[in-house]
């Protein structure tokens, strides 16, 4: 599964979850630049260790996470690894598991880059 041409991070739709409250969103903006390190960590071990349940609950919480923090190319590969966890998919997960890193480590970098620049 290759993800479309999706950016990787949107601060404007961000901003705009915030309810335009540049306070807010750089209160958000930090806590997703520490927590998105250990999420990663848990569903990059969940996988390795091929438990398909595990997999399922950690896409789905970084699915809701990803999504809520507008990191669109991570979400979409998420929402497809949960649907693959779900339908006892190890193959389809494992074939996205370096595109996966891939995209982590761009939403990492975008997130970091956009809290630095604040």
């Amino acid at each position: 599964m290759t993800t479309p041409n999706l950016e990787i991070y949107n601060p404007n739709e961000m901003l705009v979850q915030c309810m335009n409250d540049k306070d807010i969103f750089n209160q958000f903006l930090a806590m997703a630049c520490q927590t998105l390190p250990s999420y990663k960590e848990e569903l990059l071990t969940a996988i390795e260790s091929e438990d398909v349940d595990v997999i399922g609950q950690k896409a789905h919480k970084l699915k809701s996470f990803t999504g809520n923090i507008k990191l669109s190319q991570l979400n979409q590969l998420l929402v497809g690894i949960e649907h693959d966890a779900r339908q006892n998919n190890l193959a389809n997960i494992k074939a996205v598991f370096e595109e996966l890193k891939i995209a982590f480590t761009c939403a990492e970098t975008a997130l970091n880059n956009e809290l630095t620049n604040k």
